[in-house]
């Protein structure tokens, strides 16, 4: 074999322990408390995208003349759309989970 060749099954032994880990990590059990505090920390998140969402879109739309007239029913329409998209996309990025989740390691 070739210093090229033992440099890839060197590679894929490393992706395979990785993925192991990956499996390890998937496989523990964890409580209601911790899966809570993530959550909370999950909706904070999504409660911050929404704010600055709904500040840029006004402000965008008081550049050319506009306002939001209702606020509150707009924060929500916003607010509902983060919650939607928010999991999907974090858990499709390298950290394979949310944020709240990530940082408590679950």
């Amino acid at each position: 074999m070739s210093d090229r060749d033992l440099e890839k099954n060197n590679d894929f032994k490393n992706e395979e322990n990785i993925i192991e880990e990956k499996k390890d990590n998937t496989n523990k059990k964890v409580g209601f408390f911790p899966r809570l505090v993530a959550t909370f920390i999950d909706q904070a998140v999504a409660l911050a995208i929404s704010v600055g969402l709904l500040f840029a879109f006004d402000g965008i739309l008081r550049l050319i003349g506009f306002f939001i007239a209702d606020r509150p029913t707009m924060f929500f329409i916003i607010y509902v759309a983060i919650n939607v998209l928010y999991s999907p996309i974090l858990e499709s990025t390298k950290l394979r989970a949310t944020l709240g989740k990530y940082l408590l390691r679950i």
